[in-house]
C-alpha cells in the first residue's frame, strides 16, 4: 500500500471514531467500531463488461452527443482543407490504388 492511500485509511478511520464519539455523547469503545465493521461485508470489486464494447463493430448509425458530432464535423473539415492544398483529390488517385 502507498503512503498516501494508508495515511487516508488512519484519517478516515480517526474521523469515523470522532464522529461517532461525538454523535452519541459516548465516550471510545473498540468494540463499536469492531461490530459496525462486521456489520458491513466488504465488497468485491466487479470486473466491468464494458471491456468487451471495445471489439463491437462500427455502427455509423449510432447515436453520438452534440460535442462527438462537432469534433467528428471538425475533424472532416481539416481532413478536406488539407487535401484541396496539396493537390489532393478523389478524382487525380486511380480506382486500383485504393483497393490496395
Amino acid at each position: 500500500m502507498k503512503k498516501k492511500a494508508a495515511v487516508g485509511l488512519c484519517m478516515h478511520k480517526i474521523l469515523r471514531i470522532i464522529y461517532g464519539m461525538l454523535k452519541h455523547n459516548k465516550a471510545f469503545d473498540p468494540e463499536i467500531d469492531r461490530k459496525n465493521r462486521q456489520k458491513k461485508p466488504l465488497r468485491q470489486r466487479t470486473v466491468r463488461q464494458d471491456k468487451d464494447r471495445r471489439y463491437q463493430d462500427f455502427d455509423s448509425k449510432a447515436p453520438i452527443s452534440r460535442r462527438q458530432k462537432m469534433k467528428r464535423k471538425e475533424r472532416k473539415q481539416s481532413q478536406n482543407v488539407n487535401n484541396v492544398e496539396y493537390g489532393i483529390n478523389e478524382a487525380s488517385v486511380p480506382v486500383t490504388e485504393l483497393a490496395n
